[in-house]
C-alpha cells in the first residue's frame, strides 16, 4: 500500500455552517446561499499540499524493485476554485451559475482542419482549465415541481451528487466513482425535480455519453466530455435520482443512467444503412446506491455502481481502427464495472469566531473495491484499503 502525507485548506468565500444533520447536494449549493436576495455571490476553493514516500517513476508498478529505494516527493495542488453566481428574478425564475477552475492547468481544444485533408489538430487557447459547470436557468412552480434548462450536475453515484469539500473525506475526491464515472459529471439539458415528504426526486433528459472516449483504464469517465469547442448531441441520456431522508440523519439514495453512447461524436461517419459500425449502439447502463449517516459524532457513507455496456468488443475493435491523430481513446472498453465503497469518519468540532466557522478533525477508514470485466471470463479488480486523518477548516 503506497504511503502518503496530505493537508488541506478549504477556503469557503461566503461565511457559512457545516451541519451535522445533512448532506448538502451539490445542485443545491448555487441557490443555498441566497437567503433572499435578489443577487447572490458565493463559492469555494482548495490548496493541497501532498508527500509521497514512494516513486513517481511511470514503470514503478511494472518494476517494483527497481524503484522500491527512489526519494520521496511533494506537490501543491490547488484542485478547485469555484464561484457560484445566481439571480433570483421572482415569480418562481431563477438562474443559476458555478464557474470552476481547475489546478491551474493548461486547456486545449481540437478542431478539424478541412484544408489539411481533414486531420485533427490541437490548439492551445487559454492558459488555465476553466469549467462552466453550472449555468441554468429554473420556473419553480411549487416544491413537488420545478423545471430547470440549461448546463448542471448529472447526480449519479454519491460522488457527482456530493462531490464538495465537505461532503467526502480525503483530501482529492475518492478514487472510486471518480475514476470509473465522470467526474464531476455536469451536462446540458433538462431536469425536472421536486421534494415530496420524505422523497427528493430528480429526473433528467442530456446530451449522451460519447463511447469513443471510453476506455481500459477509466471505463465512462472521460464520456461526457468532449475535445471540440461544442458538445455533440446526436444522442440523449436518461437520468433518474431518489434520496429518502425518513429516517433522521440518514439519507438514502439510488440513482442511474441510460443511453446510448456510439454515434455521438463530430463527425458522425460510423452511423448509416450499410456501414461496419452501424449496428454498434454502445447502450450504456449505470445504477448506483449510496447512503450517508451522519448523527451522534459519526459520519458513514457507502456506495455500490454497476454498469453495463453493450456490444465492448466491437466498440474496442472501432476504436482501435480510428485515425491515429484523433483525439479518441483507442484502448479496449470493459464490459461492466462494479464498485463497492465504505467510508466511516469520527469527528469533533470547536465552534469559532462569530461567522461559526469550524475546524474538524476526521478519523477515516476508506475501502473501495473495483471490479471491470473486460471480456467473459476476464475481470481486472484490486482493493484500496486508506487509514487516514484529516483536518477541515470550513
Amino acid at each position: 500500500m503506497s504511503k502518503s502525507i496530505t493537508a488541506l485548506l478549504t477556503l469557503i468565500a461566503a461565511c457559512s455552517i457545516s451541519t451535522v444533520q445533512a448532506q448538502v447536494n451539490a445542485a443545491d449549493s448555487v441557490m443555498n446561499h441566497v437567503k433572499g436576495n435578489r443577487l447572490s455571490i458565493g463559492g469555494y476553493g482548495e490548496v493541497a499540499y501532498s508527500r509521497n514516500f514512494y516513486s513517481d517513476n511511470q514503470f514503478r508498478y511494472r518494476r517494483p524493485k527497481l524503484y522500491a529505494k527512489d526519494p520521496s516527493n511533494g506537490r501543491f495542488d490547488i484542485p478547485h476554485a469555484v464561484i457560484y453566481l445566481g439571480y433570483d428574478f421572482g415569480k418562481g425564475w431563477s438562474l443559476g451559475t458555478e464557474i470552476e477552475f481547475e489546478h491551474t492547468g493548461t486547456g486545449s481544444a481540437v478542431e478539424i482542419e478541412a484544408d489539411e485533408g481533414g486531420e485533427f489538430e490541437s490548439e492551445i487557447e487559454k492558459g488555465g482549465e476553466v469549467e462552466l459547470e453550472q449555468f441554468w436557468i429554473q420556473k419553480s412552480f411549487a416544491k413537488w415541481a420545478n423545471v430547470k434548462l440549461g448546463h448542471f450536475v448529472v447526480p449519479v453515484g454519491l460522488n457527482n451528487a456530493h462531490h464538495e469539500p465537505l461532503n467526502f473525506f480525503t483530501v482529492y475526491r475518492p478514487e472510486g466513482e471518480n475514476t470509473i464515472l465522470p467526474s464531476t459529471w455536469h451536462d446540458t439539458g433538462i431536469a425536472f425535480w421536486g421534494r415530496l415528504k420524505d422523497f427528493k426526486y430528480q429526473f433528467q433528459v442530456v446530451a449522451g455519453l460519447n463511447a469513443l472516449l471510453f476506455g481500459r483504464d477509466g471505463w465512462v469517465h472521460k464520456g461526457a466530455g468532449s475535445a471540440y469547442e461544442f458538445k455533440p448531441a446526436n444522442k440523449y441520456g436518461f437520468v433518474v435520482r431518489v434520496d429518502n431522508y425518513s429516517i433522521p440523519g440518514l439519507r438514502l439514495g439510488v440513482s442511474g443512467y441510460m443511453g446510448q453512447a456510439m454515434h455521438n461524436t463530430s463527425p458522425n461517419e460510423m452511423e448509416g444503412k450499410g456501414k461496419p459500425y452501424d449496428g454498434v449502439k454502445a447502450m450504456t447502463y449505470i445504477g448506483a446506491l449510496d447512503f450517508t449517516y451522519n448523527k451522534h459524532n459519526w459520519i458513514v457513507r457507502g456506495q455500490a455502481d454497476y454498469g453495463y455496456v453493450s456490444g465492448a468488443q466491437r466498440l474496442s475493435v472501432a476504436k482501435a481502427n480510428m485515425q491515429k491523430s484523433s483525439p479518441y481513446d483507442k484502448t479496449n472498453v470493459g464490459k461492466m464495472p462494479m464498485l463497492l465503497v465504505l467510508k466511516q469518519d469520527m469527528t469533533f468540532s470547536l465552534r469559532l469566531l462569530r461567522c461559526a466557522q469550524k475546524i474538524r478533525n476526521s478519523i477515516f477508514l476508506h475501502v473501495t473495491k473495483p471490479m471491470t470485466r473486460m471480456w467473459p471470463g476476464h475481470y481486472n479488480q484490486f482493493t484500496l484499503i486508506q487509514l487516514a486523518n484529516v483536518w477541515h477548516l470550513a
